[in-house]
Formats: structure tokens, sequence, C-alpha cells
């Protein structure tokens, strides 16, 4: 399948054909399938997708076979590297994976695309595994089709991480999307020039 039919086989089989001429639904399948590096300097909304199939392929950048993770300048020495599967982070909290903003999607696609990525960090927040850097990154490993990733740890927070992540259910993933929306905008908008991306987390 070429990139081009990617997005198109996406809006035709997987969105509900009552949302399919909805001009703020198409762009913002649009956006976060292709965005164009011309307009990342416009005002976009973080836009919130009611169910993880809704977003759509990737048909700007091609997936690469692999992916070296490596570990950002800047971050913490105590912080150890795991390799975890990615649906079962997703499936601690979905809806923290489905509030996204398509710059910075498309941007870590790129990174993706060239190979190497800044490994995620996960920490623990009242006894439960969270992203704490690196949401874009994960969904956007997801979509591309890959099944783990490579993430940080506080050291003393591996174990029980991990354990969480063993016993955690995945099914939420694969339940149908009720279709009440497919994506919603946030209220604020925001451009390129909100994120420093040396150091923002995404």
């Amino acid at each position: 399948m070429t990139k081009r039919n990617l997005f198109t086989d996406h809006m035709d089989n997987v969105i509900p054909r009552e949302h399919r001429n909805d001009i703020r639904q198409y762009f913002n399948m649009l956006n976060f399938s292709k965005l164009e590096d011309s307009n990342e300097y416009d005002f976009y909304y973080k836009v919130t997708f009611e169910h993880i199939i809704y977003i759509p392929p990737c048909s700007k950048y091609s997936p690469p076979k692999k992916v070296f993770f490596y570990k950002a300048d800047g971050a913490e020495s105590d912080l150890v590297n795991e390799s975890v599967r990615i649906a079962d982070i997703i499936a601690v909290d979905p809806a923290h994976f489905l509030s996204l903003h398509p710059v910075r999607y498309n941007r870590v696609k790129f990174e993706i695309s060239e190979g190497e990525i800044p490994m995620p960090i996960m920490t623990l927040s009242e006894e439960y595994p969270t992203v704490f850097d690196g949401r874009h990154r994960i969904m956007a490993l997801y979509k591309y089709g890959f099944t783990h990733v490579d993430v940080l740890l506080k050291a003393h927070q591996r174990d029980t991480i991990i354990q969480f992540l063993n016993r955690i259910s995945t099914s939420a993933l694969s339940t149908e999307a009720t279709s009440n929306f497919i994506s919603r905008e946030e209220d604020k908008i925001y451009t390129l020039d909100d994120f420093e991306f040396s150091n923002t987390k995404v």
C-alpha cells in the first residue's frame, strides 16, 4: 500500500460514514497523517481522539525497520532503561495517549522515521505507572507498527512498574469505538513557538 493510500483508506474504512464529510474531522485526520512542513507555524489545537483506531496512519514518512533508543542529554543519572510492550503502557491510561498535538506528533514521526528517538520516561504517580515524558513518541511508534519501546525508569521504581505492566489488560485497545465523536479540539491553540523541541515532553 502506498503512503498516499494510507490516508484515504483510513478515511474510507475506519472513519464512520456520518463523520467523513465533516471538514474539521477531515483536517484533523489530515494533519495527524501528513502535516505540511510549511504549516508548522500555523495555529493548531491540541486534539483528543475518541479511540486509538481513529488516529490515522502516517502517510508522510516511511517507517524504519529498526529504531535506536537513546538516553537524552540531561536525563537523570539514576534512570535505567527497560524494554516494555507499548500496548501495556497505553492500556494503563488510554486517555492520556489520545490527547495529542499535530506539530509535536509530526516532529516525532520524522525522528522515528530517521531511525532514532530519545527514550520516553516513565514514573510512578499515586502507585500507577505514568509516562512523564514521551506519549507522542509512544503513540507514533505504535502507529508505525512497533510493539516494544525502550523507556527510562527510576531504578528503585523499576520492579513495581514492570510488575504492574505485566498484569495490565490491553482489552480496552481492541474494543469498538462508540463513535460519539472522532476527534475534538481543546480550547487552547498552540503554535510551534510554544514548544522548545530540545526540551519539550513529547
